[in-house]
């Protein structure tokens, strides 16, 4: 019997294909607004958690938006609580600074690997495959990952969108 021919190379994508990336977002906004419950007196969090979300997602499916902020997370993050403060009558551009800094430290700790996911790097590489990895995003934020996730040596490539230019 032969064996099925395999592909000499294979490209991979990083967030939401090797790390779950989306899934913990929701969570980590609704815990950021119960921490800062107190500063943000006299608005109900119920409402400003799904203020965060609804705008989060009209800013996120605009391509131009969401390139320029996969650039800079951070800067994106306070522009969306920046403007739901806003909208709520509570502008505040420091108490929105905040909320993306705590936004960010919870969301980081949420993204892991995928199960299975490491595994099967470890197998395409047994079986003498290439591995490319593609990624959109700011270089500092995606090599961290790469690096907390001990995922380097796994490729033979890694191109990443604010290093090389543009995105996929």
């Amino acid at each position: 019997m032969s064996r099925p021919l395999l592909p000499r190379a294979i490209l991979l994508d990083l967030d939401d294909t090797i790390l779950s990336y989306s899934a913990g977002y929701e969570t980590c906004w609704a815990e950021t607004c119960q921490r800062l419950a107190a500063r943000l007196a006299g608005l109900p969090l119920p409402a400003l958690g799904e203020a965060i979300l609804a705008h989060s997602r009209w800013y996120w499916n605009d391509p131009e938006r969401h390139r320029r902020g996969r650039l800079d997370l951070p800067a994106a993050r306070r522009e969306i609580a920046a403007e739901v403060l806003r909208q709520l009558g509570h502008d505040d551009p420091e108490l929105a600074a905040e909320m993306s800094r705590m936004y960010s430290e919870l969301r980081e700790k949420t993204i892991e690997p995928f199960p299975g996911a490491i595994d099967t790097l470890k197998a395409l590489r047994a079986a003498g495959l290439k591995l490319a990895l593609v990624t959109n995003g700011a270089a500092d934020a995606q090599t961290a990952k790469l690096e907390r996730h001990s995922l380097w040596p796994y490729f033979d490539q890694v191109l990443i969108e604010g290093e090389f230019g543009c995105g996929k």
